[in-house]
């Protein structure tokens, strides 16, 4: 009696399997990870808004209203730190409030819900009973961190 032998391995099946379930695995994985990197970006806007009230609150305590020069009076960058939001304006300044924003850009701006955050002298802008309130601007759930 003769013992057939067969080769260690893995036949085709197997190997289609493995590819398959690796191929369930990233279409699952690569959005849920994208969505939480850009969740943890919004920071960025987070602390270049609050660097804005921080700054407004400070020239306001020497001078008779907020100011609308970012750059100039407030010497703060129209970029946030990590490059993920421009365009930061101070949008409005009055004697007693000021609005500012910063708009999502790049890789950040596949962060649809969230793309523009906003923030005044009373903190971020979200609720619809603020009158300095925008459809446009990032709701609550966008400033949890």
């Amino acid at each position: 009696m003769s013992k057939r032998r067969t080769s260690p391995g893995f036949t085709l099946i197997e190997l289609l399997i493995v590819v398959v379930v690796i191929g369930i695995l990233t279409a699952i994985a690569i959005p849920s990870y994208l969505d939480q990197v850009r969740k943890g970006r919004r920071a960025d806007a987070m602390d270049a808004l609050e660097r804005i009230q921080m700054a407004e609150a400070a020239w306001r305590a020497n001078h008779p209203s907020y100011t609308t020069d970012l750059t100039g009076d407030l010497a703060l960058a129209t970029t946030s730190v990590g490059g993920y939001y421009n365009s930061i304006n101070i949008i409005s300044a009055a004697t007693t409030t000021f609005a500012a924003t910063a708009d999502a850009t790049g890789p950040q701006a596949g962060d649809t819900d969230c793309l523009k955050f906003a923030i005044s002298h009373n903190g971020p802008i979200v609720r619809i009973d603020d009158p300095l309130y925008d459809a446009s601007y990032a709701g609550e759930e966008c400033w949890r961190r």
